[in-house]
């Protein structure tokens, strides 16, 4: 701070000058754009597929017209309902057991 003072008032016109030095991989604006790259990846696909849901159970989908998307839609909502079962099951199991050593 002190150099740029003396400088400034040697040369009012003084600026300092600019580098070119490349940042690199991990810089900061690579490193936030990579993240909000993340955050949408593994926030987009449950969205995606609840609104799915919701127009299904509305009798509203008429699906995509793209194989490979409806399929991946197909079978990840009845995977996703599989898994909500068992984990219903598994909760009811547990509080049975829990229930049974009380009394």
């Amino acid at each position: 701070m002190i150099q740029f003072n003396k400088m400034k008032a040697e040369d009012p016109d003084f600026v300092v000058p600019e580098t070119d030095q490349d940042e690199g991989l991990f810089s900061f604006r690579n490193v936030v754009a990579l993240y909000l790259v993340y955050v949408a990846g593994t926030s987009a696909p449950p969205f995606l597929r609840r609104w799915v849901a919701e127009k299904e159970a509305a009798g509203e989908w008429q699906g995509t017209n793209i194989p490979f998307i409806d399929d991946w839609l197909a079978n990840t909502a009845t995977a996703g309902a599989d898994i909500t079962s068992d984990a219903v099951q598994a909760v009811s199991d547990t509080v049975q057991a829990a229930s049974d050593v009380l009394n």
